[in-house]
C-alpha cells in the first residue's frame, strides 16, 4: 500500500488544498455536497476522503452529522484530520477500499466517493464494499472522471467564472489565484502524470453506461446523472435498492 500511496501523498505535500482556489473546484465541492444532501443525525462515509475538504464542508453546515472517512494516504489523512480538529464527530481511518472495512454491515445512511475510483486497483470489490456498507434505501453519490476529458478546461473555466464576478469578490478571486499559482503548477504536473498513468492503463475512467450498468448489479437504483467540474467530470446520484438485501 505504501507504493500505491506515494501519488498521494506527493499531491497533499505539493499542494493538493491549492485546488480550494479554483472557482471549479469549489463548485464541484457544492454539488458533491447537494447531491450527498447530509440530514441532521445521519451517519456518512467518506470513501477516499483526500485532505477532509468535503468533510469539513458538511460538519460545518449540517448539525449531529456522524463522518467515517477513510484513506490510504498518511499526508492526506493528516490534513484531514487537522481540518475536522474541531469536530468530534468525525473519524479519519487508514485503509484500503479494495479490501473488506471495519464496518458493519448497513452501517451508514450514505457514502461518497469523489474522484477515486478511477485510480483503485479493484474497482468493483471496492463499489461492492459500499454497497456492503450503505443501509436499504441508502444514498450513494458518485464523482469520477469522464473517460474523454480535457484537464486545462478546468483552467479556462476557473478564469471564465473569475472574470464573471463582482468587483471586490473578482479582486479577492485574482489575490487566491496567484497566491496559489505555484503549488497549482505542481498539482498540473501531478494530474499530467494521473493522465498518462490512464492511457498506459493503470487507471480507468469509466464511461457512464459502464457504471451505472455495474452499480445496478450491486444493488443500487441510480436516479441521476449530471456533469461535474467543468465538464470533466460526471457525477452521480444512487439509492440502495431494499429488496437487494
Amino acid at each position: 500500500m505504501s507504493m500505491a500511496s506515494a501519488l498521494w501523498d506527493w499531491y497533499a505535500a505539493l499542494g493538493y488544498d491549492a485546488l480550494n482556489a479554483l472557482l471549479p473546484y469549489a463548485a464541484l465541492q457544492e454539488a458533491v455536497l447537494t447531491a450527498l444532501a447530509p440530514a441532521p443525525g445521519e451517519r456518512l462515509f467518506i470513501a477516499g476522503c483526500g485532505t477532509g475538504n468535503l468533510e469539513a464542508r458538511a460538519l460545518g453546515r449540517v448539525d449531529g452529522l456522524e463522518i467515517d472517512a477513510l484513506d490510504f494516504s498518511a499526508t492526506m489523512l493528516a490534513r484531514a484530520r487537522a481540518k475536522c480538529a474541531g469536530y468530534p464527530s468525525a473519524r479519519h481511518h487508514r485503509g484500503d477500499l479494495c479490501q473488506r472495512l471495519p464496518f458493519a454491515d448497513a452501517a451508514f445512511d450514505a457514502a461518497v466517493m469523489c474522484n477515486v475510483l478511477y485510480a483503485l486497483p479493484d474497482r468493483q470489490a471496492a463499489l461492492a464494499e459500499i454497497s456492503r456498507l450503505v443501509r436499504p434505501g441508502g444514498r450513494f453519490t458518485l464523482c469520477d472522471r469522464q473517460p474523454v476529458s480535457d484537464p486545462e478546461q478546468v483552467t479556462r473555466a476557473h478564469f471564465t467564472m473569475l472574470r464573471a464576478l463582482p468587483g471586490r469578490e473578482r479582486l479577492r478571486g485574482w489575490g487566491r489565484t496567484l497566491g496559489a499559482l505555484p503549488p497549482l503548477l505542481a498539482v498540473a504536473a501531478i494530474n499530467r502524470r494521473i493522465q498518462r498513468r490512464m492511457e498506459s492503463g493503470a487507471y480507468y475512467f469509466y464511461p457512464i453506461e459502464e457504471i451505472t450498468s455495474l452499480l445496478d448489479t450491486l444493488g443500487f437504483t441510480v436516479t441521476r446523472v449530471e456533469p461535474a467540474y467543468a465538464e470533466q467530470c460526471w457525477l452521480l446520484q444512487a439509492r440502495r435498492r431494499a429488496e437487494e438485501r
